[in-house]
């Protein structure tokens, strides 16, 4: 959960930055998923309570999940008030699962790996292709 919360401050710092008003949406499980209905709860729950945490609003995105795990996604509006989806913060219990991805604790023993993907880097271009264009600056100046 703490990598969650740290991903959610960053993006409320960067996003703060520029004037982006963001909202938050936890996606769930899907009607076609890979995985036991244990580890979505788990899934699910983790990122929930990493929201809760968090303290802004967040709205339920039921069904909206990825195919292997629920993921929190980020929408910002730009100067005109159209929502982006813009970035995503993705719990996938099933990749180390079908890799038996293990790790060694720090009592010795071996234990499964789980996987928060982040997917920020990815959505950098579409944050610089906000910024760029102009005409959803409202004909302003850009930020610098």
């Amino acid at each position: 959960m703490d990598e969650v919360l740290n991903t959610l401050d960053f993006l409320d710092y960067i996003y703060g930055n520029f004037g982006f008003h963001f909202e938050l949406e936890l996606s769930t499980r899907p009607e076609d998923r890979l995985g036991s209905d244990d580890l979505w709860d788990q899934a699910e729950g983790a990122l929930e309570a990493a929201l809760n945490k968090f303290g802004k609003p967040w709205k339920l995105n039921a069904g909206d999940g990825a195919f292997y795990g629920p993921k929190i996604d980020i929408k910002v509006y730009d100067a005109l008030k159209r929502a982006h989806q813009c970035g995503t913060v993705q719990c996938d219990f099933q990749l180390p699962i079908r890799f038996n991805l293990q790790y060694q604790s720090a009592n010795a023993a071996e234990e499964q790996a789980n996987a928060n993907q982040i997917r920020e880097d990815q959505k950098l271009q579409k944050l610089d292709s906000q910024l760029f264009k102009k005409d959803e600056n409202d004909g302003e100046d850009f930020t610098w």
